[in-house]
């Protein structure tokens, strides 16, 4: 990329590794040292990141664009038992649910593949903005 990303640099505020959370089931939940987190949704690039990645000196125009093209958006957490996490921590996955819907399938349904939404529907507490977009698909 031609120069150092900063922690923090698109707005993360856990970074993980060991993990690939972008073939992740929507819903999985994982414990970090006190904390029990559970995916709900996927991050998607706006306007916003883009000027934000622009201002940090990195070349604005084509953020947005490769983001999606490298459909690893990384999940958005709710945090279901609060607590302390450590550097260093392990991330334990306590539970996957069985409908198959990851990461990178939420975040192609809806940005890039807009057929792919009803799938969505496998999700249970499915995030409600996600839900909406489903639902305004299929009514058409």
């Amino acid at each position: 990329m031609g120069q150092e990303i900063r922690d923090g640099q698109f707005g993360e505020n856990l970074t993980t590794e060991g993990i690939d959370l972008t073939h992740a089931a929507i819903g999985t939940r994982l414990q970090i040292g006190e904390v029990v987190l559970e995916i709900a949704a996927v991050r998607t690039p706006c306007n916003d990141f883009k000027c934000w990645m622009g201002l940090s000196g990195f070349d604005e125009t084509a953020w947005v664009k490769r983001f999606a093209a490298e459909r690893r958006p990384g999940p958005y957490f709710r945090v279901l038992s609060t607590g302390t996490i450590t550097a260093g921590d392990a991330i334990t996955v306590v539970h996957e649910p069985a409908h198959g819907v990851t990461v990178r399938d939420m975040f192609v349904a809806l940005t890039l593949d807009r057929s792919r939404l009803p799938a969505l529907l496998a999700i249970d507490g499915l995030a409600a903005k996600a839900r909406r977009k489903v639902d305004e698909y299929l009514a058409g």
